[in-house]
């Protein structure tokens, strides 16, 4: 169950980070330049990661925290990244969710 949490607490990283890039700006934000908003957006994907590195080493021990947490977030960008190289239109709308997803999960623990 903790490597759901993390998992999905690094997903919404990857999220975050995306939607500070130009490049998926399309995709994410529906028009050719970035909102005002995003700079916002990556400050919580920065504190998200360091929720779900200090997250691991409560539920792990140190070594395998390392371990797992590393590789939970090369599955979460490469996750995304997957998704973002076909250019979905529906992850406009699930862009939100997954953030709002993870300030609830931060929340609730």
């Amino acid at each position: 169950m903790s490597a759901v949490v993390i998992g999905l607490l690094l997903i919404a990283t990857m999220i975050g980070f995306a939607a500070n890039m130009q490049a998926h700006c399309k995709t994410l934000h529906q028009s050719k330049k970035l909102p005002n908003y995003t700079a916002n957006v990556e400050k919580f994907a920065y504190l998200l990661l360091v929720v779900s590195f200090v997250l691991s080493f409560v539920f792990w021990t140190f070594g395998v925290a390392l371990i797992m947490w590393t590789a939970l977030l090369t599955l979460a960008a490469a996750l995304v990244g997957g998704i973002l190289s076909y250019r979905p239109q529906w992850l406009f709308a699930l862009m939100p969710v997954c953030l709002l997803l993870s300030f609830g999960l931060i929340f609730s623990l």
